[in-house]
């Protein structure tokens, strides 16, 4: 049984880098890298000092979030400690998606005393809370950008495969989504009869978890402190979308709501388990966004390779800071 559920991880994991590297082709694919190296060059990176505070302000809320959501079933971790667990778990992330929400968990373990099981549970309630808050951003997102978002669609995705295909879209979606559905149906019931996955008791407890973690925050002896941490979290997210914006002569007429949609599309391809924080995913998503907003694709890439890499390159400083840190906290409990 571990034997086959290690091999349904690596199997999926290996999903996941595969959408990444086509993504990351799709999205570099018959583009002027020479231009686009000019692009970045010519980059204003001043801007780089308020994007990293504004995620510095993103991490430190998402610490003080969960020294929060820890008070109620164990003990007060100190803010080193919930930090820095944090960061290290956000850089085995970066190699090993998701299972950096196990190693923050294991860290604290170590550095503050608090068992696994208890930790662990907090995180399933913070990514409740976040999917609720993506979910509304997305939503949010195309309300304000309707129009845009349903030209960009029809121009971009729609009419070419529509040209390509002799004017049966329409017809391949349909059937590519039957099949999908079909295909599905198929593997769940083969797994059901292997026993080795019961689909729906699975998807029943992660609805019930997901109830019972937004329930327990009203549980908190300071829940209005946890919705402004958790404002501050997504507001950091959308600073660092915006704030990018006026590094590049392209982009820096783009509106508010432009960077929210970019942050909400971004958002979407980070919370899926792809190495390095959603890249390929995330350059071929933003890059094909900004191009409705009468951006060229050498100018788009150039701005979701900064922002994306940025974040990647705070969140690997920071990590191996934080690896470190914990390796000499351990040594201290240890003695």
């Amino acid at each position: 049984m571990k034997d086959t559920k290690k091999f349904q991880s690596w199997l999926i994991n290996g999903a996941f880098a595969v959408l990444a590297a086509v993504s990351l082709y799709y999205a570099f694919a018959g583009k002027d890298l020479q231009a686009l190296g000019t692009e970045l060059k010519n980059a204003d990176y001043i801007w780089v000092i308020p994007v990293l505070c504004s995620s510095l302000l993103g991490s430190t809320a998402r610490a003080l979030r969960w020294q929060l959501l820890l008070e109620p079933v164990a003990h007060k971790p100190t803010f080193s400690q919930s930090f820095f667990g944090l960061m290290y778990g956000y850089f085995v992330n970066i190699g090993t998606p998701r299972v950096g929400e196990l190693s923050r968990c294991i860290s604290l373990q170590e550095t503050a005393q608090i068992p696994f099981a208890k930790s662990f549970g907090t995180v399933f309630t913070e990514r409740a809370v976040d999917l609720v808050c993506l979910l509304l951003c997305v939503a949010l997102a195309f309300s304000l950008q309707a129009a845009f978002l349903g030209d960009f669609f029809t121009t971009h995705i729609f009419s070419p495969i529509n040209d390509k295909t002799g004017g049966k879209a329409l017809h391949l979606f349909i059937g590519l989504a039957v099949t999908g559905i079909v295909g599905l149906a198929t593997l769940l019931l083969i797994a059901k009869r292997l026993k080795k996955l019961n689909a729906a008791n699975k998807m029943v407890l992660f609805i019930r978890g997901i109830v019972e973690g937004l329930v327990s925050i009203f549980s908190l002896k300071k829940p209005l402190l946890f919705l402004l941490y958790t404002t501050l979290i997504w507001f950091s997210y959308f600073l660092t979308s915006y704030l990018w914006f006026f590094a590049f002569d392209a982009t820096q007429n783009l509106t508010v709501a432009a960077a929210f949609t970019v942050m909400a599309v971004g958002a979407i391809a980070k919370s899926l388990p792809i190495q390095a924080g959603g890249a390929g995913l995330y350059h071929f998503l933003v890059g094909q966004l900004l191009v409705m907003y009468s951006i060229s694709g050498v100018n788009t890439l150039a701005y979701a390779t900064l922002n994306h890499g940025t974040q990647l390159v705070y969140n690997t400083v920071i990590g191996i800071i934080a690896l470190v840190w914990l390796f000499t906290a351990k040594r201290g409990v240890k003695n």
